[in-house]
């Protein structure tokens, strides 16, 4: 995770960058169950004006998986929410992922990040 503060003496904005977003597995089973495994970082995320990061998770679609990938990182749609509870505002989507659960996936994550 990399903060960037300016002289708190200008009107300054604060950017969070953090590395790979991978809400899979695990994190899944925990956002159903109502739990948020974030506690720790939340306060320093959510006092950033921008936090960017890479999610490196696709949600699944309805038409499978690229089977002649492995390993392929899985999430939810529903799952993704706890992008907003970190407070993230920009992710990329540049890695070898993008396409575990082929265009629907791709195109469920897309619709997300584009509406929230």
């Amino acid at each position: 995770m990399t903060f960037i503060r300016m002289n708190p003496d200008k009107k300054a904005v604060e950017i969070s960058f953090i590395g790979d977003i991978a809400l899979n597995d695990d994190y899944v089973k925990t956002y159903r169950n109502g739990e948020n495994p974030f506690l720790n970082i939340q306060p320093m995320l959510t006092a950033s004006d921008f936090v960017i990061g890479n999610l490196e998770c696709m949600a699944k679609g309805e038409q499978g998986e690229n089977l002649l990938k492995k390993p392929r990182l899985t999430t939810t749609v529903e799952t993704l929410n706890y992008l907003k509870t970190l407070n993230v505002n920009i992710v990329s989507l540049a890695h070898n992922h993008v396409y575990d659960h082929l265009d629907d996936g791709f195109i469920k994550t897309t619709n997300f990040l584009n509406s929230n």
